[in-house]
């Protein structure tokens, strides 16, 4: 048995805290509801797990919040119906540091800098993801290719060339629909509002796991030494 202490009329009094019948009648006292304190604090603690452990949202109170343990900062919130995802959080961020290097062709084919496994349903029908990438490489007419794709669907397909460093901003966002998306034009501008390059859609299912890996290559050998490096990634869930 529990007990905590009360205000009655003869002061502060011990009382059973697990004696539901109680609890209920000092509710009641106070002219205060049940569901709505439910509704205004939940149930508990902010529930912490890998996303495969969370809950059904309507096994929980409204209000009740989630966070995965293994998507960074990823949480959601439960309206009592279905989880909805709060925005924006951090799902990675980290100086990676990942390279490939070409010095005597050796590196043509493509190489996988990064992985991001996402579980199915962990982006609803408007969520999406935006990626902030620092990428560096050696100065020389040599192409650098870096490229993001899940599986078969390539999200950007960049060649860099005469450039020291580059900061990619990329933003994919569900359309309605967690099989269908948005995105940028496929352009070397990282920041421009502005471009020649028109909007690209994509239909990339969100009900079943998927994986974006980031990549780099050297499409053509290169005559010198080469090298391509994946600095720092950091992705939200928007």
């Amino acid at each position: 048995m529990g007990f905590s202490t009360t205000l009655g009329p003869n002061g502060w009094q011990p009382v059973d805290t697990q004696n539901a019948e109680y609890a209920a009648a000092v509710v009641g006292a106070l002219g205060l509801d049940v569901d709505k304190l439910l509704q205004l604090f939940g149930d508990d603690e902010m529930i912490i797990g890998t996303f495969a452990s969370r809950p059904l949202a309507t096994t929980v109170a409204v209000g009740k919040e989630f966070l995965a343990s293994d998507l960074g900062n990823m949480r959601w919130v439960s309206d009592g119906t279905q989880w909805i995802l709060l925005k924006p959080c951090q799902i990675y961020g980290d100086a990676t540091q990942q390279s490939i290097v070409d010095s005597v062709g050796q590196a043509t084919t493509e190489s996988t800098l990064f992985t991001l496994n996402l579980p199915a349903n962990a982006l609803g029908e408007d969520d999406g993801l935006l990626l902030d990438l620092l990428w560096s490489c050696t100065n020389t007419a040599a192409a650098k290719r870096i490229r993001a794709r899940f599986g078969g669907t390539v999200l950007f397909n960049v060649d860099l060339t005469t450039h020291l460093v580059f900061r990619q901003s990329v933003k994919l966002r569900n359309r309605n629909s967690r099989a269908a998306q948005v995105s940028q034009g496929n352009s070397t501008t990282n920041f421009g509002p502005i471009g020649s390059v028109g909007a690209q859609t994509f239909t990339v299912d969100f009900t079943a796991a998927q994986a974006l890996t980031i990549t780099g290559q050297f499409p053509v050998t290169g005559s010198g030494a080469n090298t391509l490096t994946l600095e720092e990634v950091t992705i939200n869930g928007i």
